[in-house]
């Protein structure tokens, strides 16, 4: 999962994840992000620090107060 709010970024790592054969989900924003990491559960997640609604930070420490997704 690639959470990220500046599309030119965003396009940039899920081109070059994709080429290396990874199925890449964009999200652009906190609250979003939260909802579907709940959903999806991904493997990896390349998370942007400054984003709208929720930081970055706060988004991590969400995952970890949460064991179902941590």
């Amino acid at each position: 999962m690639v959470i990220e709010d500046e599309e030119a970024i965003a396009m940039m790592l899920t081109y070059n994840l994709e080429k290396e054969g990874y199925k890449v989900e964009v999200v652009s924003n906190g609250l979003h992000a939260v909802k579907e990491i709940e959903r999806l559960k991904p493997s990896v997640i390349l998370l942007d620090w400054m984003l709208p609604e929720i930081s970055g930070v706060e988004i991590c420490r969400i995952i970890r107060s949460k064991p179902e997704i941590k």
